[in-house]
Order: structure tokens, then C-alpha cells, then sequence
């Protein structure tokens, strides 16, 4: 059984991506195949108890079940939205600059590195981080499939991509040039800032922005 692999069904490239059981039976021939769906919060529950495939089932047959996901919105108890595919939350991946950092820290407790092959690192927004969502709802954003190959949680490399509305937030900026901000009680929109965003899994992001401040007119929590 595969669940969330990168691999695909001979023919269709489009849905291996944390969407698909795969079970490939070897061995002894069955007559029946018995499947019963996990169900999560991501997970629509269906008709309760099994469902029976009956087939003359023979080494290197493939049945494939598909659990369809939706788009949902995680609303932050304090302030803030998050995008979430089934199991994933999706992050808009923050254009970066790299630099080797030889500061000692009192915060870290003057720790520094003995191994000159393992390096400190100081990454810094090297672009536009400062938006807000402005899709009001779930079902406004849209679902891209890259066909990418290889591991899914490399950057730059995930099968499955969110574009996301977003407008630019007037003077929502880094604290002390360094630190990440809170999301502000109150906030302008940039005029003519709108833009579309690309969100990737979480895990597939160095630095990021996951919780969104909310510009839509609309109240839509848990939409």
C-alpha cells in the first residue's frame, strides 16, 4: 500500500499526491478486496462500514481509491489564517538571502559551532513577505498539479502547488530587522498590490509565511 508517495498509476500522473491508496496485491489470489477509509478532518466521512470490491484478482492488479481533497482555511485563535490541503498546511515560501553567521549569541548561551563544516546561517527576506490573504473563500483558491518529480519536500519541488490572492500590508515590517513580526490588530491595504501567490507544503519551505493576516470584506471563518 502507497499513500502519499510520488509514484503514479501507469497513464495518469495526476493523482499520487497525498490522494490515492494503491494496493497492488501479491501472493495468494483473493477473490474480494475489503478497503476501509481513514478518515481525518480532511476526510469527508462516507457511508459507514466496508465496501467490497469483488474481482478475480491476480498477481500485479492495481486498485486504486481516491479520497477527493478540498481547500480549507484554519482560522488562528488570537489573529491569522492558514491554507490547508487534507493533511498539509500550505506556506507562501519567502525569497531569501543566505548569509554565514559568526555572531555569538547570549540568548543561545554563547554556543557556537567546534565543526567548520557545520555552519550558522542567517536567512533574511530578499523580497515582498508583508500580505494578506485576499481570497474570502476556500473554494476560491486553486489547486495546481507541476507533474514535479523526485522528492516532494525539496524546494521547488512539490508535486502540488495553492495560488492564493494576496495583497501587500502598508507597514507590517520585520522587528528590529530581524525578528518576525506579530500580525497587526489593524492594517491598510497597499493600493494596487493585489497579486496571486504561490503556497507550497510547510515542510518544503525554509523561510516562510504560514499564518496570514485576513483582507477579504467578507467574513467567512471556516469557509
Amino acid at each position: 500500500i502507497i499513500y502519499g508517495a510520488t509514484e503514479t498509476v501507469e497513464g495518469d500522473d495526476e493523482h499520487a499526491y497525498n490522494s490515492a491508496f494503491i494496493c497492488s496485491p501479491e501472493g495468494e489470489v483473493t477473490t474480494y478486496q475489503k478497503i476501509s477509509p481513514d478518515e481525518g478532518s480532511w476526510c469527508k466521512a462516507g457511508e459507514p462500514g466496508f465496501h467490497t470490491q469483488t474481482n478475480d484478482w491476480k498477481s500485479g492488479d492495481v486498485f486504486t481509491l481516491e479520497l477527493p481533497m478540498e481547500v480549507t482555511f484554519e482560522d488562528n485563535a488570537v489573529r491569522g489564517r492558514s491554507v490547508v490541503l487534507g493533511p498539509l498546511v500550505y506556506s507562501y515560501s519567502i525569497p531569501a538571502s543566505c548569509t554565514e553567521d559568526n555572531a555569538i549569541y547570549d540568548n543561545l548561551a554563547g554556543k557556537k559551532s567546534a565543526n567548520p563544516d557545520f555552519k550558522s546561517w542567517t536567512l533574511l527576506p530578499d523580497g515582498k513577505w508583508n500580505y494578506a490573504l485576499s481570497d474570502c473563500n476556500a473554494s476560491d483558491v486553486e489547486i495546481v498539479w507541476t507533474k514535479a518529480k523526485g522528492f516532494p519536500f525539496d524546494p521547488g519541488n512539490s508535486p502540488v502547488v495553492l495560488r492564493v490572492k494576496a495583497s501587500e500590508l502598508e507597514g507590517w515590517e520585520l522587528k528590529e530587522n530581524r525578528f518576525t513580526p506579530a500580525i497587526p490588530d489593524s492594517f491598510n491595504i497597499v493600493e494596487g498590490s493585489e497579486t496571486v501567490l504561490e503556497l507550497v507544503p510547510y515542510g518544503s519551505t525554509t523561510l516562510r509565511l504560514t499564518t496570514f493576516p485576513v483582507a477579504c470584506k467578507q467574513e467567512s471563518i471556516g469557509q
